[in-house]
C-alpha cells in the first residue's frame, strides 16, 4: 500500500514535469479522490479492518479501542519528544519503539541525537534531493532528465510519508526512510536509483 502511494505521487510529479497542465492533474486527482470515497462508501469491505483502524488511530490517537494500533506511533512520538536538544546518546537509554530500525528509524535518531540530530538527518536528505534535481536540470537528454525527476519524486514522497508516520500525522503504511531504514529490497532500490542519477550526471 505504501509503495503504491509513493508510485502514484512520483507519477504525478513526472506528468507535471512533462508539461501537462497542473490544473488538469489537480482535476484528475479531485475526481479520483471523489470516486474512491464513493467506492469505499458503497463497498466498505475494500478497506481491511486494520487499515481503517490505522487511519482512525491518527485522527484519535488517545482512543482506548485503538491502543494496540496506535501503540507504535505513540511510542515514536514519545521518543521524538523526549530527545531534547542533543538526545540521550546512540548507546544511552532510549524510549522503546517496536521495529525502530525500519519504518521508525527517525524516531530513534531523534531520541538518540535530539533536535540537532533530527535536523541533520533532514538536511542530508534535502541535500541529496536537491543534488538529484540539479542533475535533472543539467541533463541535455530528455530520458535522463525525466529519470532524475522520477527518482527525486520517489525519494521525496518516501521522506514525507515516513516523517508523517513518525510524527503521527499520517497512518502507518510501511514506507521506509531512504538511506536510513534497514531492509534489503528498500536499500538495494535506493542505491540503484542513486547509481542511475550518477550515470546521468556523469554523461553530462
Amino acid at each position: 500500500n505504501g509503495m503504491c502511494v509513493v508510485c502514484l505521487g512520483s507519477g504525478l510529479v513526472m506528468v507535471v514535469a512533462c508539461g501537462i497542465s497542473g490544473w488538469l492533474v489537480a482535476g484528475g486527482l479531485a475526481a479520483a479522490g471523489g470516486g474512491a470515497a464513493r467506492l469505499l462508501k458503497l463497498r466498505p469491505g475494500l478497506l481491511k479492518g486494520y487499515q481503517a483502524k490505522r487511519i482512525f488511530a491518527v485522527l484519535d490517537p488517545e482512543n482506548p479501542a485503538l491502543a494496540d494500533i496506535a501503540y507504535q506511533q505513540n511510542k515514536g512520538a514519545m521518543a521524538i519528544g523526549t530527545g531534547g536538544l542533543t538526545g540521550t546518546g546512540l548507546w544511552g537509554e532510549h524510549v522503546f519503539v517496536p521495529n525502530s530500525r525500519n519504518d521508525f528509524i527517525f524516531s530513534y535518531l531523534a531520541n538518540a541525537m535530539g533536535f540537532v540530530g533530527a535536523v541533520t538527518v533532514l538536511l542530508l536528505l534535502l541535500g541529496i534531493s536537491v543534488r538529484i534535481l540539479l542533475a535533472a536540470l543539467q541533463s541535455t537528454d530528455a530520458l535522463g532528465r525525466y529519470l532524475c525527476v522520477g527518482i527525486f519524486a520517489a525519494l521525496f514522497w518516501q521522506c514525507i510519508i515516513n516523517l508523517g508516520m513518525n510524527l503521527q500525522v499520517l497512518p502507518v503504511i510501511g514506507v521506509t526512510l531512504p538511506f536510513f531504514s534497514a531492509g534489503g529490497s528498500s536499500v538495494v532500490m535506493v542505491y540503484l536509483c542513486v547509481g542511475l542519477v550518477l550515470a546521468v550526471s556523469r554523461q553530462n
